[in-house]
């Protein structure tokens, strides 16, 4: 058999040298492993980037619910605490009145209180003391109203000491069955403020504290209304002052809206979290500015009016429970199913909301958390762990490339080297068969090859001399 028949054939029937199926092979058996080996490494390092990330940001939350919990049970607390103070400070307020409706002479006048009628009728004071007076028309001003109202200004300093025991504390009063008001800070324009027949029974403030909505005569707290005194949307605590049996009147000290706002203003909380507070009704008290574009409501602010006469409550809108913003009435659905932390969605972006309910009033502050903001330093390490392996990817083609030329000329050398002397053996067998010439072929360097060119040489020597002996005997 000749040695061409060493070349081998492809698929398709054609021959393929010796140089190409070593090269060929050379290649696969090189490039192939090392290909799989290099996807491997960047599946796994992928699937590890991917893990931890999933994994950091599980823990992440689980530590956010549990700081929030903690940070919204502090803050609730704070809140609790100042409402608590004011509380007090109200029971003191009711104390003081029963005691001066029960024993009127045990007190006196620093000075003594002068009322005239004002143009529309209501009857004021006139000099101005600590608090100023307003009594409604809707009660004849008889000298038994001026001896209460004149008894009333008996209480002036501890108007002025109970505001000023406390900074949250805009106005403290006394509204009575009859409609007589005294308020402090004083007001220059009460009657001109409130009108000429102001019914303060019609007030939550007043009537909140009666026996029908408060028969254990408690200190307790109004839903929020527009202050008929002009400082805006308020909040007040109340408590009734009873002599015997009798309710006398309601005192009551106010918060403003503006005051709670600010309280969450002033809140300095991780993760850029947004605060608003709820009232028992589900209508927000107080929200930062940024919770007015979370929710798509905004503040219902009224600056000056005057002759309120009624309950003026703030504006469905502002309601959770009945907000015509349907998104955000869903997003917030949760929070009157009385969970404290759940996941929501508003305005295409995703918030990690916990609630926490300040016992005195049973309002609700609600923080909202944007995952978006809290995944960030987890997304940044996530996207540059990325970034490294496309660089990586990128070094690796560029790598292959390089590496695949440097294969591709080594494989040639190697095939050369192996296929040269195979090349020049198949040529002087050729040789040898047509015209019995004896070949020098060079030797590759290769021990099994060289080993056959010198068994082959030896070969062709023996066979000439054996031809040309048998030449030699038929010539003679």
């Amino acid at each position: 058999m000749n040695l061409a028949t060493l070349f081998s054939w492809n698929q398709t029937g054609q021959k393929r040298n010796l140089r190409q199926f070593v090269t060929k092979e050379l290649l696969q058996a090189v490039i192939i492993p090392f290909a799989v080996v290099e996807l491997l490494l960047l599946i796994i390092y992928f699937t590890i980037n991917s893990y931890i990330t999933h994994k950091t940001k599980e823990t992440l939350i689980m530590n956010v619910q549990n700081d929030l919990r903690e940070l919204s049970k502090h803050v609730a607390a704070s809140f609790d605490i100042r409402l608590s103070k004011i509380e007090q400070l109200a029971e003191i307020f009711r104390r003081e009145h029963e005691r001066l409706f029960r024993h009127p002479d045990h007190f006196l006048l620093i000075s003594e209180p002068k009322f005239i009628h004002a143009a529309n009728g209501a009857l004021i004071q006139q000099n101005r003391g600590e608090t100023s007076l307003y009594y409604s028309t809707i009660t004849p001003h008889t000298p038994e109203q001026i001896a209460k109202a004149r008894l009333t200004a008996a209480l002036d300093p501890l108007y002025r000491t109970i505001k000023e025991a406390d900074p949250l504390v805009a106005a403290v009063y006394l509204n009575t069955y009859d409609s007589m008001n005294r308020y402090y800070p004083f007001m220059e324009n009460a009657a001109q403020q409130y009108g000429p027949d102001l019914n303060a029974t019609l007030f939550n403030f007043y009537y909140e504290a009666d026996a029908t909505h408060n028969p254990k005569r408690q200190v307790v707290w109004t839903d929020v209304y527009l202050d008929p005194a002009g400082l805006g949307w308020m909040a007040s605590c109340i408590a009734p002052v009873y002599r015997g049996d009798f309710l006398e009147g309601v005192v009551g000290l106010d918060i403003t809206i503006q005051t709670f706002i600010d309280q969450i203003h002033a809140l300095s909380l991780p993760w850029d979290a947004n605060v608003f507070l709820l009232d028992r009704t589900g209508t927000i008290l107080a929200m930062q500015p940024k919770v007015e574009k979370i929710l798509g409501i905004k503040e219902h602010k009224i600056d000056n009016y005057t002759n309120v006469t009624t309950v003026t409550k703030k504006p469905a809108e502002l309601n959770l429970k009945s907000t015509p913003n349907l998104a955000t009435r869903e997003a917030m659905k949760e929070i009157f199913r009385g969970k404290e932390l759940f996941e929501t969605s508003l305005g295409g972006r995703n918030y990690v909301a916990f609630t926490r309910t300040i016992p005195r009033t049973r309002w609700q502050l609600v923080a909202l958390v944007d995952k978006e903001t809290l995944y960030a330093p987890v997304n940044n390490l996530a996207s540059l762990a990325r970034t490294i392996g496309y660089i990586a990817i990128g070094f690796m083609i560029l790598f292959y490339i390089l590496f695949l030329g440097y294969l591709i000329q080594r494989s040639r050398t190697i095939a050369a080297h192996i296929a040269t002397p195979i090349e020049e053996l198949a040529h002087a067998t050729t040789i040898m068969h047509e015209r019995q010439e004896i070949v020098n072929i060079p030797k590759g360097g290769i021990a099994e090859i060289d080993q056959l060119i010198d068994d082959f040489t030896a070969m062709t020597v023996h066979l000439s001399h054996l031809y040309r002996s048998m030449q030699q005997e038929i010539e003679d």
